[in-house]
């Protein structure tokens, strides 16, 4: 791959975590009734907002902050939400997609990337060293 190409790989999880909140607004939009539980409702959106802007530098704390994130939601939906027909299927997509996003970050941390850019490189000054 090319270094363009690596540099493109660290906008991915970026930009499913800032559509993951969307899809939380959106989400949370339809089903709350009065002010109050709106907002309180969208707290897990405007967290993930906060993280992402937080993480922007840092990949690493993105990626374990999601998968904490998944495991937390997982949790709630799990013991308090667990009522109705399809409360696995809401499980697995309210945690499931926090839980690929952080390990997207953990794959595509910058530092890797960045390595993996350097390894060309030195890879090509040791050949004309040579």
């Amino acid at each position: 791959m090319s270094k363009k190409d690596f540099s493109k790989l660290v906008w991915i999880p970026q930009l499913l975590a800032a559509a993951y909140a969307v899809f939380l607004v959106y989400f949370w939009e339809k089903a709350s009734v009065n002010t109050a539980s709106f907002v309180t409702e969208l707290l897990p959106s405007f967290i993930i907002l906060a993280i992402l802007a937080l993480t922007w530098k840092k990949s690493k704390f993105g990626g374990i902050f999601f998968i904490l994130f998944a495991v937390a939601f997982a949790a709630y939906f799990f013991f308090v939400k667990l009522s109705f027909d399809n409360a696995y299927l809401m499980i697995g997509i309210m945690a499931g997609l926090p839980a690929i996003i952080g390990i997207l970050f953990l794959i595509f941390s910058k530092k890797k990337v960045l390595a993996a850019q350097a390894a060309p490189k030195e890879a090509e000054e040791v050949k004309k060293d040579a």
